[in-house]
């Protein structure tokens, strides 16, 4: 950045403000976000630039001082925007990463610990009616029919 400050200086010493005015007669950059996603997380993964450009690439209407200074801060430029890209990324990414360990120790702490509970109870209940089930089962065997008690009368 000091160095696209120095050049702009020189560029308005040698050119004036007349040249700096006309370099801002440049269209205006375009940038634009292109995301991606990691781990399931979407998150911006880089950044599509069109920079401006002369009329002719040979003749800046503004002078080479003004033109090595715009190009100096156009490359500032793109290493702060992708900069910034990288560190929305990884702020968007810690955070999703932060919330799943949240997550994560309340399933382990809370919800796994009840669930365990419940599960046991319902087992327990499982063994008693089978129990109780075997129960009816061998009282029914052992039981005089209906048969044997007409014979009987």
């Amino acid at each position: 950045m000091a160095d696209a400050e120095a050049l702009m200086l020189r560029a308005s010493l040698l050119g004036g403000q007349r040249t700096l005015r006309m370099a801002e007669l440049v269209a205006p950059t375009e940038l634009t976000v292109q995301w991606g996603a990691t781990m399931g997380i979407r998150h911006p993964d880089g950044v599509r630039w069109v920079s401006p450009s002369w009329p002719s690439p040979r003749t800046p209407p503004c002078g080479a001082a003004t033109a090595q200074a715009g190009s100096a801060y156009a490359a500032a430029a793109v290493a702060a925007v992708e900069h910034a890209v990288a560190r929305a990324a990884c702020e968007r990414i810690t955070t999703e990463l932060a919330i799943t360990q949240l997550r994560v120790r309340a399933l382990r702490q809370h919800w796994l610990p009840r669930l365990r509970q419940e599960l046991a109870a319902v087992e327990f209940e499982l063994e008693e009616l089978e129990r109780a089930e075997g129960v009816r089962r061998r009282w029914a065997q052992h039981r005089p029919g209906p048969s044997t008690r007409a014979d009987s009368l």
